[in-house]
């Protein structure tokens, strides 16, 4: 499974999948496939879905088969599974940001498991509870101290047929679309067959949910990973890669990818710009009106911006939003706006607001929409807003000074 957007592992899941990094000198999804062809399995199958024109070569260089999840973004990987459900039998179902230090697949396996490690402390991954039999009776969240569900799971023909059933019984489910396999798993464990427990010691699997872990496991990720993001840090607060740390996504916009980051005590804020974005905005347009609210002292955070792409640095401050229903908050507001409006500067364009909706409803509805999936709440409003100016028309907003 390698279709899901990995957003905690920003920043380098803004620019390839986590499948894609490298880790100590191998590609992660690689080393899995290699694993299993050494274990004299080439039946194989890769569910993918962002960025899913970056696994394409994988089906040249060892012959897998690929499986396009268009659902990535609205869907958990329950969907990947039920994408596959026509190549489930003996099965073994990967996460393909896992890296096992020794090869954990056999060519005959003769009962259905779940990997699991156990875990030091508080963790956020799922622990298990087991019968006398080592059979997995039970699930739980945010275990401690014990065993969890790290890793692989291995499905018999028997047991891949009857999670199918369950699944297409909560298919349309507005819950079954949010949540993992393995809650499905848990609401029919009783009457699907046994899966047991297969446990392995904590050194022989890895997850890197963040760029955190992965920098622990690998230290030379640190100044290895090919990412222009941090090329681009790098290059303007004149740092390296190794300074850099707590990389911690902010809530995600329905257009640019925004992260967090520290250096030397200080707190920053990357914006990544989408290709999305960079076909609806103007960056030079953009850039000028950047430049011209920091001149004059409207935006004291600002550091820095592409004005091609759009990427942009800032100091990180804590902010509140405006309360509209706060007269001192809105006398200072309007005081900005008519500070800002009254500056003696040279802007001359136009901003034509049918224009713009109607090429937002191309790339979003339109007969080859690229961004459908990705940006479906976006869409829905995008609608709204083109009936509103087909019907009642829109005037277009020429700023400029005379």
């Amino acid at each position: 499974m390698a279709a899901g957007l990995s957003s905690r592992f920003a920043p380098l899941s803004y620019e390839k999948p986590k499948a894609l990094v490298t880790v100590k000198g191998e590609v992660l999804i690689e080393r899995q496939i290699k694993q299993l062809i050494n274990a004299g399995i080439t039946e194989i199958y890769i569910v993918v879905g962002y960025m899913m024109e970056k696994f394409l070569y994988l089906a040249d260089k060892f012959g897998v088969k690929i499986i396009h999840n268009p659902e990535y973004s609205k869907r958990n990987n329950n969907f990947s599974i039920w994408l596959a459900r026509e190549n489930l039998g003996n099965t073994y179902i990967c996460s393909s940001d896992n890296y096992f230090t020794e090869n954990v697949f056999t060519a005959y396996v003769y009962q259905s498991y779940y990997a699991l490690k156990r875990i030091t402390g508080q963790s956020s991954e799922r622990g298990a509870v087991l019968d006398e039999n080592g059979r997995i009776i039970k699930t739980y969240s945010n275990a401690k101290d014990t065993y969890v569900l790290y890793g692989h799971v291995y499905w018999n023909k028997d047991f891949s047929h009857e999670f199918i059933k369950k699944l297409s019984l909560v298919y349309d489910e507005e819950e079954t679309k949010r949540v993992l396999w393995e809650r499905i798993f848990d609401r029919f464990l009783a009457e699907l067959p046994p899966l047991y427990a297969k446990i392995y010691d904590e050194d022989i699997i890895y997850e890197f949910d963040t760029l955190k872990d992965l920098k622990s496991f690998d230290p030379s990720c640190q100044e290895n990973n090919s990412s222009e993001i941090m090329r681009n840090i790098c290059s303007v607060l004149k740092c390296c890669e190794r300074d850099l740390d707590n990389f911690e996504v902010l809530k995600q916009g329905q257009t640019n990818d925004n992260f967090t980051f520290m250096l030397s005590g200080k707190k920053y804020v990357y914006r990544h710009s989408s290709a999305f974005t960079r076909k609806i905005v103007n960056r030079k347009r953009e850039f000028e009106i950047q430049h011209l609210v920091s001149v004059n002292g409207f935006d004291s955070v600002f550091l820095y911006m592409d004005d091609s792409s759009g990427w942009k640095i800032s100091i990180y401050k804590e902010h509140k939003n405006l309360d509209f229903t706060n007269d001192l908050e809105l006398d200072i507001a309007v005081n900005i706006l008519r500070r800002l409006h009254s500056l003696r500067v040279n802007i001359n364009w136009e901003f034509n607001l049918r224009t713009e909706i109607l090429k937002l409803h191309n790339l979003l509805h339109g007969k080859n929409a690229e961004y459908s999936n990705v940006h479906a709440e976006l869409g829905e409003s995008v609608k709204i807003w083109r009936t509103h100016a087909t019907e009642y028309g829109f005037y277009s907003l020429s700023l400029y000074r005379e």
